[in-house]
């Protein structure tokens, strides 16, 4: 697998640690705007009205969420503060997609306009009597159960086994109480696996989406308006892994959508999305330093300065990120991936072909969790202290699930803008807002 650096990456690198420490975040504006512009360009071939709602939870820095929000995205939130962050962008383009909500969850997304998702027909009742007006256009989100494809996913789980949505027949019974309490417009959610790399598997969700809303038409006479297939898209973590064919993923639907029209005569709704990680992640990067080795029981170890309290997804999910490592100004070659600069440059191959040059290491945290893992066993140059470790892959679901266990503070967060400026968008916490909530004895 190829993965793409952000142009003169070494130097900007270089420039941050210089006057910054370790570990931050860095983020690349050009490769966000470029993957969102694909997202969008791609899919308004074949729905000239799509829109995707960016997943606040994949990366909520304000910052970031204006340049999606510049290039035509809108936001998909899960709680009052997402919420509030996209209101305070004046965004005209939200869906709250809660679980188990409470009124005042429903009453936020009803005052900042929000297309509210139910989760369940139950939350009818919470949405009823929230304190707002009820909505003009309400969406409920469904989940199929077993899939034929990608059912049993690192993140979600088995879709049956699920916390997650509701049944076709309680769909049914909640359009029809909304439709009699007075809601006049609707949509469909699906419930989504998480990271998927199979085409198929959206074009099928969007088949039986298609199928519920064609079965709500012929009962209710209600027309769904728009299809959200959720999130989902994945990205290429894994070297042997390849980067999703949108243009096949889209094409299918709108087969698909016009072949379901044309069999139950009712109009093609609008397809919405909520990629988050595939917009975020490729363009984010987690930097920090090796401060420490130890070799135990014939295991070698390089300890990092940052922790699964910046990075949870490798402790949590064992997930796989990409490593390549910085030193002396120069980015070392990937052992498992070429490393290709946005104008095409290769970054040289001798590392992955020299084996003399590598070691096989486990690459830790400092927590006090024996999970606190961000590689294990992996091949990669000969490590030494002071070499700045560099995490690919990392814009998406990575500062958003950050923690404070062990005192570990959360970093800082810089952005590499498209005039070659290196903005800081967060700076990092300190002792100070640790404990700055709690109260004083």
């Amino acid at each position: 697998m190829t993965k793409i650096l952000p142009e003169n990456f070494a130097e900007k690198i270089g420039k941050i640690v210089a006057g910054n420490e370790t570990p931050f975040y860095f983020y690349d504006e050009k490769i966000l705007k470029n993957r969102a512009k694909n997202l969008l360009e791609t899919a308004r071939k074949f729905f000239p009205d799509f829109e995707n709602f960016f997943a606040v939870k994949a990366n909520p820095n304000p910052k970031l969420l204006q340049i999606w929000q510049d290039c035509g995205c809108g936001f998909d939130c899960a709680s009052i503060p997402e919420l509030e962050i996209a209101a305070k962008l004046n965004s005209r383009k939200m869906m709250f997609s809660a679980n188990f909500t409470p009124k005042k969850e429903f009453a936020k997304a009803r005052q900042v306009g929000a297309i509210v998702n139910l989760d369940h027909p139950n939350d009818f009742a919470n949405l009823q009597n929230c304190g707002e007006s009820l909505p003009e256009i309400l969406s409920f989100r469904f989940n199929p159960g077993e899939r034929n494809l990608a059912d049993n996913n690192f993140v979600t789980g088995k879709l049956n086994e699920s916390k997650f949505g509701a049944t076709g027949e309680q769909i049914l019974r909640g359009i029809e109480t909304a439709k009699n309490a007075g809601v006049k417009r609707f949509g469909l959610h699906a419930f989504l696996g998480s990271n998927v790399l199979d085409e198929n598997y959206f074009v099928e969700t969007a088949e039986i989406l298609f199928d519920l809303a064609a079965e709500i038409f012929q009962k209710f006479s209600v027309e769904i308006e728009f299809i959200n297939t959720s999130g989902g898209l994945g990205v290429p973590y894994l070297p042997s892994e390849s980067e999703l064919d949108l243009e096949k993923i889209f094409s299918g639907i709108r087969r698909v959508f016009d072949e379901k029209s044309a069999k139950f005569s009712i109009r093609c709704p609008n397809l919405f999305m909520e990629s988050g990680r595939w917009l975020s992640a490729p363009a984010g990067f987690l930097i920090s330093k090796i401060v420490a080795r130890k070799e135990i029981f014939n295991k070698k170890y390089a300890g990092l300065d940052a922790s699964m309290a910046n990075l949870m997804r490798p402790g949590l999910y064992g997930a796989f990120h990409e490593m390549s490592v910085w030193r002396d100004g120069t980015i070392l070659p990937n052992c498992h991936s070429e490393l290709v600069s946005e104008s095409g440059k290769k970054i040289s191959n001798q590392f992955r072909d020299d084996k003399n040059n590598l070691e096989k290491i486990n690459v830790v945290g400092p927590l006090c969790e024996n999970n606190d893992f961000f590689a294990r066993d992996r091949d990669l140059p000969k490590l030494q202290i002071g070499d700045i470790l560099i995490l690919h892959d990392a814009g998406g679901h990575g500062f958003a699930m950050g923690f404070q266990y062990n005192g570990r503070l959360r970093c800082a967060e810089f952005l590499a803008r498209e005039n070659g400026e290196i903005e800081k968008i967060r700076r990092a916490e300190t002792s100070a807002d640790y404990f700055q909530t709690a109260v004083e004895i």
